[in-house]
């Protein structure tokens, strides 16, 4: 059996790469703790813990600057990960699968960073990781249609609105493409 006490200890002891971000986070601390209650009785975020995930810029740490993003060091992003889960873990566990994307995004072509933060730097963005879906190519776009269920989608519905991140098969196997969204 392996024993997970020295890791987790290693990670709950690291400070070397804190970030304002997660300091604010921590100050936040006490209101994350009691609105996880109020989070499990929604079943989604509350409307406060998604506000401190925003306006402490946690959301932001790994998005590019030139998009309005704090482009720390991922480790910076972990850190804020674990402050955040201290007291609510699904706010960590949010702010871990929504705000990866904002690194995916950083890794696409300038248009595509430009469409997706140009217009709202703090735009959240989700995305199915465990499809049961299809997109066929239609004129104009694709056509989606199946189940394409997402972590995080109520906080990112206006993201996923304008615009979505969807997987294709291809002869190479799954790749992961932007498809505009109505």
């Amino acid at each position: 059996m392996i024993d997970f006490l020295p890791i987790l200890e290693y990670f709950s002891n690291m400070r070397e790469f804190s970030h304002s971000a997660t300091d604010a986070l921590r100050d936040a601390g006490e209101e994350l703790r009691e609105q996880a209650a109020v989070s499990a009785d929604e079943r989604r975020l509350s409307a406060a813990t998604t506000k401190i995930l925003r306006e402490t810029g946690a959301m932001r740490l790994i998005q590019p600057a030139r998009y309005g993003g704090l482009e720390a060091d991922p480790r910076c992003f972990v850190e804020a990960m674990m402050a955040a889960g201290e007291y609510d873990g699904a706010a960590g566990w949010v702010l871990g699968v929504v705000g990866v994307h904002n690194w995916h995004i950083g890794l696409y072509a300038d248009s595509v960073q430009k469409e997706v933060w140009g217009e709202d730097p703090d735009t959240w963005i989700s995305s199915s990781y465990n499809y049961v879906g299809r997109a066929t190519r239609v004129e104009g776009g694709f056509e989606l249609s199946g189940r394409w269920g997402s972590v995080g989608l109520r906080a990112c519905a206006v993201g996923l609105r304008r615009r979505g991140c969807i997987r294709r098969r291809s002869a190479l196997g799954d790749a992961p493409f932007s498809a505009p969204s109505p």
